[in-house]
Order: structure tokens, then sequence, then C-alpha cells
């Protein structure tokens, strides 16, 4: 479970529910820091989406390839739907791409190996291996 509770206190997941989960913590830092190689001893970024998390996490497992579907970091989809006004809609998208340029750097320098591949990408076209179904 993803903890920001030294960010968010109000947010702080109680242990009973974690424990009956069989669920462990990860810490989540702020929102535009580093990508840890060892998300199991440092905190995994958040750069305004849960998306990096969960990346930081699968890039950690050295998997041959990543598939990334709904990732589209555009301003079209629920941020839409949200009735969000077009700067607040342009500001979020461009602070969430920065976020897609920094893992694109760090996974292209830490694990070349695994190749990050996009499904019908938008915002993302042509930042990883794009497939159009």
């Amino acid at each position: 479970m993803g903890d920001i509770s030294h960010i968010y206190p109000e947010s702080a997941i109680p242990d009973n529910l974690r424990d009956a989960a069989k669920a462990y913590n990860y810490i989540v830092n702020g929102i535009n820091t580093d990508f840890p190689l060892d998300p199991d001893e440092q905190p995994m970024p958040r750069w305004h989406s849960i998306a990096f998390p969960a990346l930081t996490f699968a890039l950690w497992t050295n998997p041959k390839r990543i598939y990334l579907v709904g990732c589209d970091c555009a301003d079209v989809g629920y941020s839409k739907i949200e009735n969000k006004s077009p700067d607040v809609l342009n500001a979020s998208v461009h602070k969430i791409k920065t976020g897609w340029n920094a893992f694109k750097e760090f996974a292209c320098k830490n694990y070349p190996n695994t190749k990050i591949i996009s499904i019908n990408p938008i915002g993302l076209k042509g930042m990883f291996s794009d497939i159009e179904l």
C-alpha cells in the first residue's frame, strides 16, 4: 500500500486494514522526486500520477517489457469529464508529462534492456515504442 501519510497525515491507512489485507507499505515521496534504484529502501515519486510508483516497482523487477495501457497524458478522458478549465487541465497534463520524461530518462539509463511499449498512445505518442490497435 502506498504510504503518503508523511505528506498527508489524514490519508494514513489504518494498521488494522493493512494487516487484514496482508499488505506491505511502500513510501511515496513528494511529487517531483527522483526515481529510486531500490524502492524497497527509498521512497517512490508521484509526479502527479499513481502510475509512477507502479512503474518504479515494475522496473525494479527487471522485466523484458512493460506495456502502458490507459496512460494517455492528454487533455482527453477522465480529466475532461471532470469539467476542469482548459488552463487547469493543460497545467496538469504538463506536470504529468514532465514526470513521463523523467521516467523515460531513468528507465533508459538504468533499465536499458526493458522495452516500454505504449498501447494506443495519445499524449505519449512517440515517447516509447507505440502500438496502435
